[in-house]
């Protein structure tokens, strides 16, 4: 069980990593148990990650059933968040790197952190009509523009690769979650 010290701590990490100062490893167990515990982050984002889908059935026109969102959705968020770890684990020993891999999965887990802090306020403040719908979506872009500049950082200081590394790795987890989501919706509607 994860500690609300460990927590705050992990989540002040992830935010000095969102200022590109790579001490913010420092604040995050890179321990295998480490690494485990920062699964937890996953239940934490629960709660405005359902608001953003829900808002998103919206702008994509889907209705999905009750039945169909309680059978696809649960699946689709554990596969979203064990998915770019798993295929990290397969290439941590062809690029040598696997000392640092339960530092990058504590790393990565925390960091959602931060993507949620960022997109979650542009979601409601879209929906609801604060943003005209151009603009929302302009900002949400803009902001998922940076906050992949932001996981490439976390991914080249976690795992202590170069930069084109972390840009290629960055682009595989983007295609990587397009296609769970393109998964997920299709199974939705």
């Amino acid at each position: 069980m994860i500690t609300a010290a460990e927590t705050v701590r992990s989540v002040f990490g992830a935010y000095r990593l969102a200022r590109f100062d790579r001490n913010g490893l420092s604040f995050l167990d890179g321990t295998p148990a480490g690494a485990a515990r920062s699964f937890y982050c996953a239940l934490l984002l629960l709660p405005p990650l359902v608001i953003m889908r829900d808002i998103s059935y919206g702008w994509m026109n889907i209705a999905p059933s009750f039945e169909s969102i309680l059978l696809v959705e649960p699946i689709s968020y554990v596969v979203r968040w064990a998915a770019f770890p798993v295929a990290i684990s397969f290439l941590v020993h062809p690029m040598g790197r696997q000392q640092q891999f339960c530092q990058f999965v504590s790393a990565y887990n925390w960091s959602s952190v931060i993507w949620i802090v960022v997109l979650f306020p542009l979601f409601v403040l879209t929906d609801g009509g604060i943003f005209s719908e151009t603009a929302g979506f302009f900002l949400i872009h803009l902001a998922r523009i940076l906050l992949l500049i932001y996981e490439g950082y976390v991914i080249r200081v976690s795992l202590g690769t170069s930069t084109a590394v972390a840009v290629a790795l960055v682009a595989a987890d983007f295609l990587l979650s397009l296609q769970i989501a393109g998964w997920t919706n299709s199974l939705l509607v």
